[in-house]
């Protein structure tokens, strides 16, 4: 918990650090949110004159388009903003970490020098991605196959080798929560920090999973509060964009914060330093 306690104050002390992902959220937000009223108003005007659009399809698919024009917008600029809002705040967090005060003219640099990393990353992901998926299907088919005897299948044999299945692949993604954080404290290569994050993960296994099951619980009520607010215009929006800002930033703050203490890096300016150490 002092890990979750010390990103929680960095956090309330560097304030500035939640603003690109709020800015990259509540913006699609607004965005999209017009668009459900698009859809219903949309279903009303094919309702009131089915006929007429059933027999001229040009006006059918002019009406369709209508109504994605919202949620693809939103779509669109979701993707772009996170594209350039995660690399800033990572960097707006590093800067932090030296006991830098972050202000707005940060926000440049931070990104300028963590975007090509951050590309790096989603492409790293992506091939990681497919190899687990092959690897994955494989071992599914060989499952299937190992566990089926003729006409019998044996179920509890396929349920059990499904659930170790779940399991390696969760285990396995834990090792990677200090990927990014290597590479952006460290300044080090895709493969060498994935390697720093294995190793750093073996010290702390059980402290990541606590605290990252503890913010996706949290996340998951508050978001539920939230959503009941969802029928309010600008209202809605604006408390899902905080709360998942908050859940995001949070467990970014929280892994670069344990990532720095596991290994043993200069400490940060603090209020109480043993909430690092």
């Amino acid at each position: 918990m002092k890990y979750l306690k010390a990103a929680f104050d960095f956090l309330v002390k560097h304030w500035i650090v939640l603003v690109p992902i709020f800015v990259a959220t509540f913006i699609p937000a607004l965005l999209v949110r017009p668009s459900a009223g698009n859809l219903r108003e949309v279903w009303q005007e094919f309702n009131l004159n089915r006929e007429f659009y059933v027999a001229n399809t040009e006006a059918f698919q002019a009406l369709i388009t209508s109504a994605r024009t919202g949620t693809n917008s939103g779509g669109m600029f979701a993707t772009i903003l996170n594209l350039a809002a995660f690399p800033m705040t990572a960097g707006l967090i590093k800067l932090g970490l030296t006991g830098e005060n972050v202000t707005f003219n940060d926000f440049t640099t931070a990104l300028s020098e963590n975007i090509v990393k951050y590309l790096k990353l989603i492409f790293g992901g992506i091939l990681l991605g497919l190899a687990v998926g092959l690897v994955s299907v494989i071992y599914v088919i060989v499952t299937f196959m190992v566990t089926f005897s003729g006409d019998t299948l044996n179920l509890f044999a396929l349920i059990g080798l499904l659930l170790l299945l779940i399991l390696v692949l969760a285990v396995g993604a834990v090792f990677f929560t200090f990927w990014f954080a290597a590479m952006v404290l460290d300044d080090l290569t895709v493969m060498n920090a994935i390697k720093k994050s294995f190793d750093s993960v073996k010290r702390c296994f059980w402290t990541v999973v606590g605290v990252t099951l503890l913010i996706q619980i949290l996340t998951n009520i508050l978001s539920g509060i939230a959503g009941g607010f969802g029928g309010i215009p600008l209202v809605g929006a604006l408390l899902s964009s905080v709360v998942t800002t908050g859940s995001t930033v949070l467990t970014m703050a929280f892994t670069f914060i344990l990532y720095r203490s596991i290994n043993n890096q200069e400490s940060f300016e603090t209020t109480d330093e043993s909430v690092i150490y």
